[in-house]
């Protein structure tokens, strides 16, 4: 008896365990190193959540963002839940002769530096989705971005309704 309670009781700590991701200290990468793993965990991002806005144009924009009260980068919930906190921000460029983004990307990915898990992904339509490391978030279909082309010449309406 003691022996099946012991057998179903490592059975239900299996799938907590599998749940478990591995991470990854990017700042202890070396350059090299860490610019290819960044660039693996974004492209994953970006095709999982927004497929038509994944760009194949290199080299992607990586910058590296520490949440502080001077920070006017990081959106204030960041600021309010995460100040101290290291990220990477990853973001991928367009060709501005084919299409436009409001943002200035196509999609931007921001990467934990203390544990290389991606936290949020924005796309150049202006919405994203935060907390994609979250299982209920990431395995939910209704958070993937749909692709709709914007023309070039949206630039001009764009700034005229948004001086």
């Amino acid at each position: 008896m003691k022996t099946l309670l012991f057998i179903a009781m490592i059975l239900m700590a299996i799938p907590g365990m599998a749940q478990q991701k591995k991470t990854v200290n990017v700042d202890s990468l070396s350059e090299k190193k860490r610019t290819e793993y960044l660039t693996k965990v974004a492209e994953k991002v970006v095709k999982h959540f927004g497929p038509g806005y994944y760009r194949k144009i290199r080299p992607l924009v990586i910058d590296k963002i520490t949440i502080t009260p001077q920070d006017t980068i990081s959106p204030p919930y960041m600021k309010r839940e995460f100040m101290g906190r290291t990220y990477y921000r990853v973001r991928f460029p367009y060709d501005e002769n084919y299409e436009f983004f409001p943002l200035g990307y196509a999609a931007e990915v921001i990467i934990w530096a203390d544990t290389g898990i991606a936290y949020s992904v924005v796309f150049g339509n202006e919405f994203g989705v935060v907390d994609i490391n979250n299982p209920k978030i990431y395995n939910d279909s209704r958070y993937i971005m749909q692709y709709e082309w914007q023309p070039p010449e949206t630039r001009e309406l764009y700034k005229l309704i948004h001086r």
